[in-house]
């Protein structure tokens, strides 16, 4: 991934509107810049004269000199800094930090003094974002050549020296440029990193790291570019803390031109996609991404010999965690992705659309995004079988399903606890949108049990128990499941009539074995016919099914009734439709 992003950075490193990406000055209000504010403080024969308010300036990047201090302690090798507008004190504690570390000193003490009072006292609007700098005898930082050369070298030092040691090497081969210079050992900028404390701990000697992935100074300013390209071109949010990024690399490249062309088209479609708010058919990743659809409609983008990277990571602090990294996905893989995606959405579509009470008509987008409810416990942590899923989506690596039939189950008890009574849709939508999930990775091949794989036919017009059944034989492998799921369809038909649905509270929260369907499938048939209501056909089905009594686990049985519970109001709401439609074709 580094050397991926390292190429793709080599290839921008002359576009004007990057350069700023390729310096160790950030910009630190990356994306709002009509919101930032810059108090310029003024010293001139070393006398501090007052604060100015300017409007932040982008072009100006490379004079202020501002960077992310290092830790909550940390602070910029010049003054300036972002402020802390909730606590000002803090941000000037830092401040004369910064003072104080420049040699020679630049200013007086009794000058800090000055400037502290003057700082304290401005008025920091909320509505905006503040930067605080200085001139020193009417230039910013930037324009001086000896805080250049040490805002530069104090930038890449985090490359080979840290408090435990330094690892620098010279006339060894820069594992970026191919060329031999001085090399630094501590490459952490894009989330690889040598100098972890379980390499410590192993007997790892810290200063021989640059063995491991050796990185010249020349490649650096290239190395700081990727970074900034990813976190403000490329980077796009997944979900709460975690972002992903795609990566264009080449199989072969001998003409560099025709690299530059790729990467500039790739970084405009990545450029809107991150800018996206709008949720629509093509999304697969999130809500909003549509770069997927742009790579596999451009012919720039989807050339054989271009291959894609995919990167899920969390930024924590001037590091990554990448939870997932794939590599050399190809365009047609992409392609087949979202072809299945919009098979499985159009063939479920008629369970899966409803008209909100606004009016709205909304249809359900198979994407990575709600593929995680399955995986997730609590609010934040997801099981690592999620990571693997979507690495085997992307590169047809077979999944282990053993265990998915079951999330699933529990997601949809879960919702059945929380929704059924209040909110009874909610639980609905869960179990129908599982279903043309399943057909989506089942189209992907990804299923190595074929018990499991959700085999299914085409259906027919008219949607009923017995065609829904025809239609999916892998879910119906064993004739008891065939009559699980119409004791399932029974149960809808009852609660139709039956006020507070007090027979669900019989079924132990969707707990279904075979000892529970013996004890109530008799008393839901006497249940029916207090309400006079008989279903001969299903109740004739479900008990011969029964008889059969082959085995089945009580997650099969659970998982069927299920389906049988909330697809049986869609059945009659289907087929009532059509009956009306073909009575008014016969008036």
């Amino acid at each position: 991934m580094i050397t991926s992003l390292y190429k793709f950075a080599e290839l921008l490193k002359n576009k004007p509107d990057l350069q700023t990406y390729y310096t160790p000055a950030e910009n630190p209000f990356e994306g709002r810049e009509s919101n930032g504010k810059v108090f310029v403080g003024i010293i001139e024969d070393q006398d501090f004269k007052g604060f100015e308010l300017e409007d932040f300036n982008p072009n100006f990047i490379n004079k202020y000199l501002y960077r992310r201090p290092a830790g909550a302690r940390g602070t910029n090798t010049v003054p300036t800094l972002v402020i802390n507008k909730q606590d000002p004190t803090k941000t000037f504690g830092k401040i004369k930090q910064s003072f104080t570390n420049l040699k020679p000193q630049i200013i007086e003490d009794s000058q800090i003094e000055k400037i502290e009072t003057s700082f304290l006292s401005q008025d920091f609007n909320s509505e905006y974002s503040f930067l605080v700098t200085f001139k020193i005898d009417g230039v910013y930082f930037g324009d001086k050549k000896d805080l250049v050369a040490k805002f530069n070298s104090e930038a890449y030092t985090k490359y080979f020296k840290k408090n435990y040691g330094n690892s620098k090497k010279k006339a060894k081969l820069c594992a970026l440029t191919g060329k031999t210079a001085t090399v630094y050992g501590f490459v952490d900028t894009l989330g690889f990193t040598v100098d972890a404390d379980s390499f410590r701990r192993n007997g790892f000697d810290a200063s021989n790291s640059y063995k491991m992935f050796p990185v010249s100074e020349l490649a650096i300013p290239t190395l700081e570019g990727a970074r900034g390209i990813l976190m403000n071109k490329l980077a796009a949010n997944f979900f709460g803390q975690f972002k992903y990024a795609i990566i264009p690399h080449f199989v072969f490249l001998d003409d560099q031109e025709i690299g530059k062309i790729v990467a500039h088209t790739f970084l405009q479609k990545a450029a809107f996609n991150t800018d996206s708010k709008d949720s629509g058919t093509e999304a697969f990743i999130n809500d909003s991404e549509s770069l997927l659809k742009e790579i596999i409609g451009d012919k720039t983008l989807n050339s054989s010999d271009i291959l894609y990277a995919i990167l899920f990571f969390e930024q924590q602090q001037a590091q990554f965690k990448i939870h997932l990294e794939i590599t050399d996905v190809l365009p047609s893989r992409i392609k087949k992705v979202i072809d299945s995606k919009q098979e499985a959405e159009n063939r479920y579509k008629w369970l899966t659309t409803y008209q909100t009470k606004d009016g709205n008509i909304v249809t359900q987008r198979i994407t990575l995004f709600r593929l995680k409810e399955y995986f997730q416990t609590g609010e934040k942590n997801l099981q690592p079988a999620y990571f693997k899923l979507i690495s085997s989506i992307f590169t047809g690596q077979p999944f282990d399903d053993s265990k998915l039939l079951t999330l699933i189950l529990n997601t949809w008890k879960s919702s059945y606890k929380k929704n059924f009574n209040a909110e009874e849709n909610r639980f609905n939508t869960s179990v129908k949108h599982a279903l043309a999930n399943l057909h989506f990775l089942h189209l992907l091949g990804l299923f190595k049990k074929l018990e499991t794989m959700p085999e299914v036919k085409e259906l027919p017009e008219k949607q009923d128990a017995f065609g829904f059944i025809e239609g999916h034989p892998t879910y119906f492998s064993k004739e008891y499941l065939k009559g699980s799921f119409l004791f399932g369809c029974l149960t809808a038909r009852l609660l139709y009539n039956q006020p507070g649905n007090a027979f669900m509270k019989e079924l132990n929260g969707l707990n279904i074995d075979k000892e529970l369907i013996t004890k109530k499938f008799p008393k839901l048939i006497s249940k029916l016919r207090q309400f006079s209501k008989e279903f001969p056909d299903l109740e004739a089905a479900a008990q011969r099914y029964f008889a059969v009594n082959d085995k089945a686990t009580k997650e099969e049985i659970s998982f069927a009734f299920t389906m049988g519970l909330v697809l049986q109001k869609d059945f009659d709401k289907n087929n009532k439709a059509i009956s009306n439609l073909n009575s008014d074709k016969n008036e």
